[in-house]
């Protein structure tokens, strides 16, 4: 439960005296099934953040509650681990719980290999992983040299795929 606004804790007319919880009121029950109460404002200047922990009493619930929340986590995997020019290769970024809702996954690309140059992707960043599905997939695209004098001499080169912090995941070790 959220509060917005002014409390009048003198009644009716609410003259001087007049609390105000700077739109700050939660309760939250805890998985033993007391209340935890957070609010701001004691009634003092400055205004002191406040909280009370139900200690006895009635339960809020009748049966307490096991209560989880994890965000979910995303890992990236590659194969083949090697592509050679003119051939492809699948990232697979994956999560774990599956999503009840799509999850768009930020990543960014370095390594010796240049985009556009030596390889494309399928998609850019962010990727989106479907509610409901485990995984989403990029495809890269090996790209081969365009001067046929450099096909086959050409040191080997990386294109590594890193994911990055976003809203509503976590990254993971693949």
């Amino acid at each position: 439960m959220n509060h917005v606004g002014t409390i009048c804790n003198l009644g009716l007319l609410c003259g001087s005296g007049t609390r105000t919880l700077l739109d700050f009121f939660q309760v939250a029950i805890g998985p033993d099934g007391l209340a935890n109460i957070s609010y701001a404002d004691n009634g003092s200047s400055p205004t002191h953040a406040e909280f009370a922990r139900q200690n006895g009493g009635p339960l809020a619930l009748t049966k307490p509650v096991s209560v989880t929340c994890l965000a979910p986590v995303v890992t990236v995997s590659a194969s083949p681990t090697q592509v050679h020019e003119g051939s492809s290769g699948t990232y697979t970024i994956s999560v774990s719980p599956v999503p009840s809702q799509p999850i768009a996954v930020h990543f960014l690309m370095s390594g010796t290999a240049s985009r556009g140059d030596d390889y494309t992707l399928s998609t850019g960043s962010p990727v989106t992983i479907p509610a409901g599905q485990s995984s989403a997939t990029v495809t890269l695209n090996a790209l081969e040299d365009t001067d046929p004098r450099q096909r086959g001499t050409e040191a080997s080169e990386t294109a590594i795929m890193t994911l990055q912090a976003g809203t509503g995941y976590v990254v993971g070790t693949p």
